[in-house]
């Protein structure tokens, strides 16, 4: 599973590289940014249909979905119009570099899970992650032989480096949102399974609305503002997400999640169209790798390190609510134990509302505690996406931009700020 989805994945995205240029392009790249956002959303149906008839039932969804992208695969795709080979100096330092980001990412996620840094898993990818680095940025100044490989249009580290770093926090941003609002809907506010999903879909249906005009923007301005202001407009809805409250009335929300949508689709198609268009055209593949690995990367952290600030600050705030009403200690860690499980579940309650929570009549206590935990979760991925706009706004200046190495650059790519 895990290896045909890494040879499948950057391969839609890269069809659209050698299949689309200049402005077919960014808008073939916003209906691949809304295609896949709605594949996300759609996920979500799994839920309901597994609590109502099973986990093997769940996996029909994705069976079915596959066999008809093979049967539009097979009828449809061309062949592969390749030309570089694999012996090119580039690949090889996207990919060396690509690694070493990714290494140092995965040891903070796996700190996340296990509740601490000092653990073989963090120790081993951070080690190897700074190794690399240390060879990667080090290398280039100790050596004397310099071949004319070496003097190819690669670029910049610290570019491929923001590549990375954007490509992850939309998907940490996108992942996050969606699932802490979903448990939002179904844990405080008790909507059903299904339709705590279905009212995600202002997400979708906002972009879908908007689309033409999309089109327009990511076309005629420029990438970095375009991306800046999105990331921007995300984490306003994020911010304003994080105050709602169960009284909170559904319609309050629809802005917040539309702006939410129509930033994303934005910021998520611009930068796509520029990781593209960075790296040479014959690397269409290994940009594309590297693309989806770095978005798989931020969609992980975002369950675990979303998934870490809801657990410590619900159970904070519900040890303080239940230490004043005067429970026995013993009480205060059953019901804690509890509202652990749930927490740790992510984004909705397994099987009802906790049983022992129930008995000591503290599930609006309970609720409480899990909005106040979906709030510090929201409020860190806006943080950090206004961190990412802060640095993008910064690296893209264009005085930056001027001084660039060269590469192929198509009408498309011409609207950089």
């Amino acid at each position: 599973m895990g290896v045909m989805g890494a040879l499948v994945f950057p391969l839609t995205l890269g069809l659209i590289r050698v299949t689309f240029a200049e402005r077919e392009r960014s808008t073939a790249l916003l209906i691949y940014t809304l295609s896949t956002a709605l594949g996300s959303a759609a996920s979500l149906v799994a839920i309901p249909v597994e609590a109502l008839f099973g986990w093997r039932w769940a996996l029909m969804l994705p069976i079915i979905t596959g066999l008809v992208g093979v049967i539009f695969a097979w009828r449809h795709l061309p062949e592969s119009r390749a030309t570089g080979g694999f012996s090119r100096i580039e690949a090889v330092v996207a990919s060396a570099w690509t690694l070493v980001f990714l290494l140092l990412i995965f040891g903070v996620a796996v700190a996340g899970t296990r509740g601490t840094w000092r653990n073989p898993g963090t120790l081993a990818a951070g080690g190897a992650g700074l190794l690399g680095l240390l060879l990667l940025v080090g290398w280039p100044r100790l050596t004397l032989w310099r071949s004319a490989f070496t003097q190819r249009d690669i670029p910049p580290r610290h570019l491929l480096s923001l590549l990375l770093l954007v490509s992850a926090t939309l998907s940490f941003a996108l992942i996050g949102y969606t699932l802490r609002l979903y448990g939002f809907f179904t844990t405080v506010q008790q909507f059903h399974p299904l339709l705590g999903g279905l009212a995600l879909a202002p997400i979708l249906v906002a972009t879908m609305l908007v689309f033409p005009w999309s089109a327009r923007v990511a076309f005629q301005q420029p990438r970095r503002v375009v991306v800046c202001f999105s990331l921007i407009a995300m984490a306003g809805a994020m911010v304003l997400s994080a105050f709602a409250r169960s009284t909170t009335p559904y319609l309050l929300l629809v802005p917040a999640m539309a702006l939410f949508g129509v930033g994303y689709m934005l910021a998520s198609s611009v930068w796509s169209n520029f990781f593209l268009s960075t790296l040479p055209s014959d690397l269409v593949g290994v940009s594309s790798g590297i693309s989806k690995a770095a978005g798989l990367v931020g969609g992980g952290l975002a369950g675990v390190l979303l998934g870490a600030v809801a657990q410590q600050v619900g159970l904070s705030d519900f040890a303080r609510r239940i230490s004043q009403i005067g429970l026995s200690s013993e009480q205060q860690d059953r019901a804690l134990d509890a509202l652990n499980v749930v927490l740790q579940n992510g984004f909705t309650v397994v099987e009802g509302d906790p049983q022992v929570i129930a008995r000591l009549t503290l599930l609006s206590l309970y609720r409480e505690s899990y909005n106040v935990g979906i709030t510090a979760a929201l409020l860190t991925a806006a943080v950090l996406c206004l961190f990412t706009s802060a640095i993008v706004w910064y690296a893209l200046r264009p005085e930056l931009s001027a001084n660039r190495p060269a590469v192929p650059v198509t009408a498309a790519d011409s609207s950089d700020g």
